[in-house]
């Protein structure tokens, strides 16, 4: 779980700062719903490890059940659909940006 600590919040990290810079310094992008939805899953996300993620993996730490595991797996594919949608409607903005 360390070890995947070191990839996952650098990117996660990165991807909220960015969609932070982008939502206060694109004027385009403001006014965009598909961008203020695809924001609105990055943040969703972040809360979401916060507040179930972490206590999940915090109590797999202490001790190792296969029932945890089933659950971490389980709830991370809401994750893994926000992120997928996200990814989805920012690709749709850049088509449509460059294409306009």
């Amino acid at each position: 779980m360390s070890k995947v600590s070191y990839i996952v919040m650098p990117t996660m990290t990165v991807e909220l700062i960015s969609g932070i810079y982008m939502l206060l310094y694109s004027e385009n992008l403001i006014e965009n719903n598909l961008f203020l939805l695809a924001f609105s899953f990055l943040i969703l996300n972040w809360v979401i490890t916060g507040l179930v993620f972490v206590k999940i993996h915090n109590s797999l730490l202490i001790e190792y059940k296969m029932q945890t595991i089933l659950l971490l797996v389980k709830l991370n594919w809401t994750r893994t659909i926000l992120w997928t949608l996200r990814l989805i409607f920012l690709t749709v903005i850049i088509f449509l940006y460059n294409m306009g």
